[in-house]
């Protein structure tokens, strides 16, 4: 799943000279998650996640991220490495102590930082989330495998994930 495709296949893109000249990566991590309206403590949205409530925040987390550090261009590695920390680290429920653990490993702004502390439980988080996941099921297919990559309008998704010939360079 997405752990093999960061740990593998995006870590060796990443890792090679000139990548991040080649492609712009477009980060929407909402896999599978499901948005209905009416959060807990008075946020718009409320999601449903295939892996439980932990996968939705961390969700959470890698969009604020992802929008936040990728918000300038030539952030796809520092972006990457923080998303691959995260991945590498998820099944801990001390969201707070990932993050910065995962922002020290990636070189991360301290200001940075604290504003993704400060977003993932925040409206503007919860809105992030959202976005995310309206453009995940507007995508066509609709996908049902994640991570979902396309590369030149084609599914590599089950490739990737499942560490096949198909590789990102």
């Amino acid at each position: 799943g997405c752990k093999m495709a960061f740990s593998a296949s995006l870590q060796k893109a990443f890792a090679a000279e000139g990548f991040g000249k080649m492609a712009s990566l477009k980060w929407k991590p909402a896999g599978s998650m499901i948005a209905t309206k009416g959060g807990l403590n008075g946020l718009k949205w409320a999601f449903d996640c295939q892996h439980g409530a932990q996968e939705c925040t961390y969700n959470t987390i890698e969009g604020c991220a992802a929008d936040l550090i990728g918000a300038k261009d030539g952030n796809d590695l520092l972006t990457f490495n923080f998303l691959n920390c995260i991945e590498a680290n998820n099944s801990s429920s001390d969201f707070e102590a990932v993050i910065d653990k995962c922002a020290s490993t990636a070189t991360i702004d301290p200001n940075v930082t604290v504003s993704i502390k400060n977003c993932y439980e925040s409206q503007d988080g919860n809105d992030i989330a959202h976005s995310k996941t309206v453009q995940t099921q507007k995508l066509t297919p609709v996908p049902d495998t994640f991570p979902f990559f396309v590369m030149n309008d084609t599914d590599v998704s089950l490739n990737v994930q499942m560490g096949g010939n198909t590789d990102l360079l």
